[in-house]
């Protein structure tokens, strides 16, 4: 019954009944693009300008991280409450201590969202068709770029690691 939603404006809303009602609150004036839990307690959030926060008790306080990033992260996914990847207009970036800290292990532009799966497969999607994909928790990846011929991948999920599902 608990979902989470992110926005312009720092906008943070949270529900615990299913939807019928949510809960609102900002922080900071960024736009954010993408909100990932791993559990109860662990989540993270980006947005634009390189922007990370991280919450380890539910959303109750947020803690800005620093990434050595500039441009926009759309999307962000974690296998565990520490190893997780960011990805958005130019890298794809990877951390390994729950977020505390994050290297930029791949210059990736474009890419819209990313799926890390527990077993350290993960698969980045983005315009015209660009792809990604790692096999050792985000350390390094396949990068194909796309195409301005084709239309452009929005998301991805995976319900294994071998059911993954590209939109």
């Amino acid at each position: 019954n608990t979902g989470w939603a992110v926005g312009s404006s720092g906008k943070i809303l949270k529900t615990t009944n299913g939807g019928s009602t949510w809960t609102t609150t900002s922080f900071g004036s960024n736009v954010f693009s993408s909100v990932f839990f791993v559990d109860e307690n662990y989540g993270w959030i980006c947005g634009w300008f390189g922007s990370i926060l991280k919450t380890t008790d539910g959303g109750l306080n947020w803690t800005p991280v620093s990434v050595s990033a500039i441009d926009n992260f759309y999307s962000l996914s974690f296998s565990d409450n520490l190893k997780g990847v960011a990805v958005g207009t130019g890298y794809i970036a990877r951390t390994m201590d729950g977020g505390i800290t994050w290297d930029l292990v791949q210059n990736a532009p474009s890419l819209n969202s990313v799926c890390l799966h527990a077993s350290g497969k993960g698969w980045a999607v983005g315009l015209g068709r660009a792809f990604a994909f790692t096999d050792n928790g985000g350390l390094s990846w396949v990068y194909e770029p796309g195409n301005g011929a084709y239309n452009h991948l929005q998301a991805v999920s995976a319900a294994d690691e071998y059911s993954v599902w590209m939109v």
